[in-house]
């Protein structure tokens, strides 16, 4: 049955985190705290310590609930072409399981852009061919909240803001 009725966007964000590892003896038994993006991992972090967390989440466009769909660990932001491989990989999972995915959200910062990029959108194309359907589009939006809290940060960097009224 599919679920054509849960129509959502993925949501994209990443976070710095403190570098720091411990040993998970009640599940695992594994040594958490290293570079982990699942099969996407490059080489050359696999043994390094994980310092940027990226999340991403399912939110439908009606329903006041979210859905966590993956947590990553990376060394430094993770590059475009593995967010790229990541994000197409969470699109076509959900579809598969009943879900209408109809747009990616993310901030602006520079790996997020050029992981549109890989998407082939720009600042005058927007959406590319959905990855599981060509009748539709993949939408590609902006945080609003992080343009905002970015402007925040450059006044508070300038120490001088003036306005003519």
């Amino acid at each position: 049955m599919v679920l054509w009725s849960y129509a959502g966007c993925i949501l994209v964000d990443e976070m710095n985190l403190r570098e720091t590892y411990s040993f998970d003896k009640n599940d695992t038994m594994k040594v958490l705290g290293f570079t982990d993006l699942g099969n996407h991992t490059p080489e050359a972090q696999k043994e390094q310590l994980g310092n940027h967390a990226l999340v991403l989440m399912y939110q439908p466009f009606s329903g006041s609930w979210i859905q966590p769909i993956g947590c990553f660990l990376s060394r430094g932001a993770a590059a475009s072409d593995v967010l790229y491989q990541i994000i197409l990989e969470s699109v076509i999972l959900l579809e598969n399981s009943g879900l209408r995915i109809s747009a990616i959200t993310s901030d602006g910062a520079q790996w997020n852009r050029s992981m549109w990029a890989e998407f082939g959108v720009s600042e005058e194309k927007v959406c590319c061919e959905h990855p599981c359907d060509p009748e539709r589009n993949l939408w590609f939006l902006s945080d609003f909240p992080h343009l905002i809290k970015n402007l925040r940060n450059w006044i508070l960097r300038m120490k001088v803001f003036k306005v003519n009224l």
